[in-house]
């Protein structure tokens, strides 16, 4: 999910049910099952996104359909691996760091 949530080709949309998921992560502290049906649901939404993106088998609150998604585009960021702390995805604000550079 990290490699599609940082590679340019990837539409807004599929990044958006991307940060969502990984997202959704971070409120299930500690439950590796519960965590690992989230991201599996994830990368259900996002194949069958691809394949049409009115077509889902499975609804899920937390998960955006269609042009809501573009709204979690920009969250997240992708990582090498899971954790609880969504600042470690989070999109950052700009900072003095990149402007000292730029």
């Amino acid at each position: 999910l990290s490699t599609l949530l940082e590679s340019p080709s990837t539409s807004e949309m599929t990044k958006g049910v991307i940060c969502a998921g990984l997202l959704h992560t971070t409120t299930q502290e500690g439950e590796k099952n519960d965590i690992a049906w989230t991201l599996r649901r994830t990368i259900d939404a996002v194949i069958e996104d691809l394949e049409d993106s009115d077509s889902r088998e499975e609804q899920f609150d937390w998960l955006p359909v269609g042009d809501d998604a573009i709204s979690f585009a920009d969250q997240c960021r992708g990582i090498t691996s899971l954790t609880s702390d969504s600042s470690m995805f989070a999109a950052e604000e700009s900072s003095e760091d990149d402007e000292d550079n730029g």
